[in-house]
């Protein structure tokens, strides 16, 4: 049953869990795109700079011309030309290319975030105990993530999957939406965190939840004894 209910949930949301092949291709791909992208970026801006310093003098030139200076041989072939023709022909181009290869990860971004919710839905679902936010970090950190991410990447995945996660008025929201959402924030902390921290944050959490359990506790008591 809770694999029917999840499978329909995902034909409405219209997202596809994938393999970890998959996803591992993904993460090729999004390296690729980033290692191409890069340097085209950091070139066309190289030009960028030179061709706006290039336009700046020939405009200060002509603006304020020499004695002797002749305004198609000393100004415009030696600054103004270069300088267009660098910034049309050389940093116009490389950065619609860089462009292209941003969009094209964005979209495995995107692939990538949608199947790693699906996961965590579906593991949620699954789970007949209650399940903390912290056994859904857990999930992600040994099930989501894949041996080959580097924590910068999986930390980018995990506010990728921030953004898939409907929100509450949307049709295809699940009811372990929020619980998902707090697991990602918790496994994206704990990417950088050292051992030192998870143990204080837990100890932290663990006194807040024993003090919020003594409240409850007269009020309860009280209403038992009403009854």
């Amino acid at each position: 049953m809770t694999s029917l209910l999840a499978n329909i949930e995902n034909s409405q949301l219209g997202y596809n869990l994938l393999t970890s092949e998959e996803k591992l291709a993904l993460y090729n791909g999004i390296h690729a795109h980033r290692c191409k992208g890069s340097p085209l970026v950091l070139i066309a801006t190289i030009v960028f700079v030179i061709s706006a310093v290039l336009l700046l003098i020939g405009s200060i030139l002509t603006g304020f011309p020499l004695e002797g200076f002749s305004f198609v041989l000393d100004i415009f072939l030696p600054f103004l030309l270069p300088g267009i023709l660098s910034l049309v022909l050389i940093s116009a181009p490389l950065v619609m290319y860089a462009l292209q290869h941003h969009r094209g990860a964005l979209s495995k971004h995107k692939k990538l975030a949608e199947s790693n919710y699906l996961q965590i839905l579906n593991y949620c679902q699954s789970q007949k105990d209650n399940v903390s936010k912290k056994n859904v970090a857990e999930f992600i950190e040994s099930q989501v993530f894949l041996s080959e991410y580097t924590k910068s990447f999986s930390y980018v995945t995990l506010l990728q999957t921030m953004k898939v996660i409907p929100g509450k008025d949307s049709p295809n929201a699940s009811v372990h939406d929020s619980l998902i959402a707090d697991g990602v924030d918790l496994a994206k902390d704990n990417i950088y965190a050292s051992e030192y921290d998870k143990e204080k944050r837990d100890r932290l959490e663990a006194e807040e939840e024993e003090r919020i359990e003594q409240k409850q506790a007269p009020s309860s008591a009280v209403s038992s004894m009403l009854t």
